[in-house]
């Protein structure tokens, strides 16, 4: 009777080391986490953070447009993260017509899960800078209608 209390008191304590060490997984099939605008004057970083780590790739056009679109690189990801990658979701931001007047601000994952695009698209021209986050869950673009150079926010 003690040695199958020591066995299963083992086994739980395997179960629960085990299970610490999985991966987080998306809520749901949601890719964004959640989104973001910090504002001064004309200018403001909006900030997209991921329920999964994300690389930044790449961007066009490089620095402005009436259309933004960002390519991301999914990282260590498994098949069970699949339905959240593989799908097109809106993306919400407080306050972002004031600084750039979009039309639409999407993930766009439906039509290649491994190299998901950010796709913002403005009612007029407008000026930008893209970096990554610093934890690969988020990436950060400066917005502006007028040049960057006269913005007070610094990357």
């Amino acid at each position: 009777m003690f040695r199958r209390a020591i066995v299963g008191s083992i086994a739980v304590l395997c179960l629960l080391g085990f299970g610490s060490r999985l991966p987080a997984q998306p809520a749901g099939n949601r890719i964004i986490e959640d989104a973001w605008l910090e504002r001064s004057g004309e200018c403001g970083w909006l900030t997209i953070r991921f329920t999964l780590p994300m690389q930044y790739v790449s961007h066009f056009p490089p620095e402005q447009g009436k259309e933004l679109r960002i390519q991301l690189k999914p990282l260590g990801i498994n098949r069970s993260d699949m339905p959240a990658l593989g799908h097109n979701e809106p993306i919400r931001v407080a306050d972002l017509d004031a600084i750039a007047p979009v039309q639409r601000l999407d993930y766009e994952g439906q039509y290649n899960p491994n190299a998901p695009v950010i796709s913002l698209v403005f009612e007029d021209e407008v000026h930008y800078r893209v970096q990554p986050g610093a934890d690969f869950r988020s990436i950060r673009i400066l917005l502006s209608r007028p040049s960057l150079d006269h913005c007070p926010l610094t990357p």
